[in-house]
């Protein structure tokens, strides 16, 4: 706690996750999966400690009950962030795709970003960084 304290006092850290987008153009009868939950991922403390950034590329399939599986890392700055993105893509909640109206398993893939920015600069209240 002290650590992300004090590096609070000059620092905010935030979590983007681009936009998911599907790993193959799909067919013109299906409608693509839509996101309902994406939690963020943990910072890895030692990159939070160090003030490194990082990226993390995932393809995933969302499965016809909305849930993530087959989590893979495409690319990834460090292993810590690989292993923090994964954690989180398997807690991301989707409408599942439709093909001819019923529910059928998708392959996606999302960036997820790990930044730190200045105090002065838009990000997320530090109170919900702190229960991540």
């Amino acid at each position: 706690m002290r650590l992300f304290l004090a590096i609070a006092v000059s620092f905010f850290v935030f979590f983007r996750v681009a936009a998911t987008e599907p790993v193959e153009t799909p067919p013109a009868d299906f409608i693509p999966p839509k996101v309902l939950s994406m939690p963020l991922p943990r910072y890895p403390a030692t990159q939070l400690k160090l003030g490194i950034e990082g990226k993390v590329s995932v393809s995933f399939t969302v499965q016809i009950d909305g849930s993530t599986s087959d989590v893979t890392v495409i690319e990834a700055t460090h292993k810590d962030f690989a292993r923090e993105a994964v954690r989180a893509v398997l807690k991301w909640r989707f409408t599942p795709g439709l093909k001819n109206g019923q529910p059928v398993p998708h392959r996606m893939k999302a960036p997820v970003l790990f930044k730190m920015e200045p105090a002065n600069e838009p990000s997320p209240s530090p109170a919900n960084q702190a229960d991540r």
